[in-house]
């Protein structure tokens, strides 16, 4: 899970760096204390979704959530039905469309932010002031409306390498002693 908070100009990252401005969307912008939660996803998304979305309630969040995709073909009206009959305040908002509207992307650039690049684009293009991007598989434990209460002097970002632990399936399975798990760096895995 990601805290944004978001002011001034940002820049997407293609074809000659897109300008765009925060503040100046066709769609209006919220108040100073508008804040909510960002999702990125598609079609094969939505059960994840729709399970983030119920536990977030079920922890008693009220953030407004927006879910964002890029072209009427990443998510269908039947997906759109299936997550509002769950939560009606739901937000879907087509990123990709909207910019080309506007006149802020251009048509060919729009299979560039399709999966992970409509991250950066769907927090350019939002209203909200304060953006919680959430990808559609995170477990949350507590209603992450906690952390806008941190400090800003006190949000940290920190980066730790992994170890990836590799044993077979079998194992797993509990039919099988478990082989002797040996721990590698990404950097070794690339190369294999």
């Amino acid at each position: 899970m990601f805290l944004f908070v978001m002011r001034g100009n940002w820049c997407s990252m293609d074809d000659g760096y897109l300008r765009v401005d925060h503040r100046l969307r066709m769609h209006g912008g919220g108040s100073s204390s508008s804040r909510g939660i960002i999702m990125c996803l598609h079609n094969c998304m939505v059960p994840m979704a729709l399970s983030l979305v119920q536990e977030l309630r079920t922890l008693g969040n009220t953030d407004a959530i927006h879910m964002y995709h890029c072209g009427a073909d990443e998510m269908t009206p039947l997906s759109r039905t299936t997550v509002l009959a769950v939560d009606p305040s739901v937000q879907f908002i087509d990123v990709c469309t909207d910019m080309v509207g506007s006149g802020k992307l251009r048509e060919d650039q729009v299979p560039s932010f399709r999966s992970y690049w409509l991250k950066p684009l769907a927090l350019i293009h939002t209203s909200l002031d304060h953006v919680m991007l959430m990808d559609t598989d995170v477990m949350v434990f507590h209603d992450p409306a906690l952390l806008w209460d941190v400090p800003k002097n006190s949000i940290v970002t920190v980066t730790k390498e992994m170890n990836i632990q590799i044993c077979p399936i079998v194992s797993l399975l509990g039919d099988e002693p478990e082989p002797e798990v040996v721990p590698q760096s990404p950097a070794v895995l690339e190369k294999s």
